[in-house]
């Protein structure tokens, strides 16, 4: 039992001294009941702490924390995050880490409706990393600003769906904007 408990502080281990791990699954947790207040600062806090698994390095906090301040409807803090992001991406990351965050990116810029924004971010993707969210985007923005090759991403996006749920969501998404 003695294992169990910080010594110094009487509490369990980890819970006086936690790690970016714990930080960060407290703050999905918080962000999926609503509490963004408290989402926000656990992801700052977890920030703060020492990178000890490449699973929470900066680039993919700052991608969450960007996504608890869209959710706040900060917009724009959020984007000046999503690229702090992508630029931690840039320097710590592998190639497939700087497809992910240039896709939040994107996907935010979606949901502003900065169509053209969307299309130059997702033009930087690496050719092999092409999942359906990828060419949904592509579908959508094309779409939205009248350039052709729209309803090709759109098939495309619902080929890729791994199973039936991915593809429903797909269909549902590029329903929205009428594809």
């Amino acid at each position: 039992m003695m294992d169990d408990l910080d010594i110094g502080m009487g509490l369990p281990a980890n819970e006086g001294n936690p790690t970016r791990s714990t930080l960060s699954i407290e703050a999905l947790d918080a962000w999926q009941n609503g509490d963004l207040i408290s989402a926000e600062m656990l992801y700052m806090r977890a920030l703060q702490l020492p990178c000890e698994e490449a699973e929470m390095l900066d680039f993919k906090l700052m991608c969450q924390l960007a996504g608890v301040i869209a959710s706040a409807g900060r917009h724009d803090e959020a984007q000046v995050k999503y690229q702090g992001a992508l630029a931690g991406a840039m320097i710590d990351g592998t190639k497939q880490d700087q497809d992910v965050a240039r896709y939040f990116l994107a996907e935010h810029l979606l949901a502003l409706d900065r169509f053209d924004e969307v299309l130059a971010v997702i033009g930087e993707i690496s050719a092999g990393f092409a999942p359906p969210a990828i060419c949904t985007l592509r579908a959508i923005a094309l779409s939205e600003i009248g350039l052709p090759g729209a309803e090709e991403a759109a098939r495309e996006a619902v080929a890729k769906a791994g199973d039936d749920v991915q593809r429903e969501r797909v269909i549902a998404m590029l329903g929205k904007y009428s594809l």
